[in-house]
């Protein structure tokens, strides 16, 4: 299959790179990525993208034939164009463009990363400093509307990861094992999600561990 990943260059996405390069079910990656990611690889093709609102015929043309799409741009600090402008742009132009011709008729699945504290209900309230939180989870919600307006041809999976910690981090000694999880078990995970999708439309810290370790044989 043929798979997009976006924030190749961060820990997330290029954690879900190196799996998907690794992955046998994945014959075809293609990075969206606003500079050269330095990873060369017979299945690998970045695309140079400076504009994330906008997507030209020339790209969707290279886009064209995957299946599925992991969301992984940005850091959790990154403003409000990068976890809301630029994904709704993605999902429209996706939605427009390759959903129609994702081979064999199957549904368009679009992985939204998002995080542990993201909160949802928008009565909440929060120190102003965390009004992102808000923001970012009513984005969350527009998708899962998107996908029940679509039918079969779409399908959105939203993963909510709290601290993920690189192999050889100090952090993991700091914080409860329970929101830990580890680089290469998340990107096992979103990997798996874009392949086969899953049973859980949200996968909260717990589903994406036993998701990842499932797939990369960790105990």
């Amino acid at each position: 299959m043929k798979l997009i990943i976006t924030g190749a260059t961060g820990r997330i996405g290029g954690g879900a790179l190196q799996n998907a390069l690794n992955n046998s079910s994945v014959t075809s990656v293609v990075v969206l990525s606003r500079r050269d990611i330095g990873t060369q690889h017979p299945k690998l093709q970045t695309i140079i993208k400076k504009d994330y609102l906008k997507y030209t015929a020339e790209e969707l043309k290279q886009l064209e034939g995957a299946e599925a799409c992991i969301w992984a741009l940005g850091a959790p600090t990154s403003g409000a164009d990068v976890h809301i402008q630029y994904p709704r742009a993605a999902q429209r132009a996706f939605h427009e463009s390759l959903a129609p011709k994702t081979p064999g008729g199957k549904p368009f699945r679009f992985i939204l990363l998002s995080g542990g504290a993201v909160v949802r209900d928008q009565s909440t309230r929060l120190p102003p400093g965390l009004s992102a939180l808000k923001e970012r989870g009513k984005v969350e919600l527009e998708f899962i509307d998107f996908e029940a307006k679509q039918g079969a041809t779409w399908k959105v999976f939203v993963a909510r990861p709290w601290m993920v910690v690189m192999p050889g981090s100090w952090v993991g000694w700091a914080i409860p094992a329970a929101y830990q999880i580890p680089v290469e078990v998340l990107g096992a995970a979103l990997v798996q999600l874009g392949v086969s999708g899953g049973a859980e439309q949200t996968l909260d810290n717990t589903s994406l561990k036993k998701m990842g370790m499932m797939i990369i044989g960790h105990p």
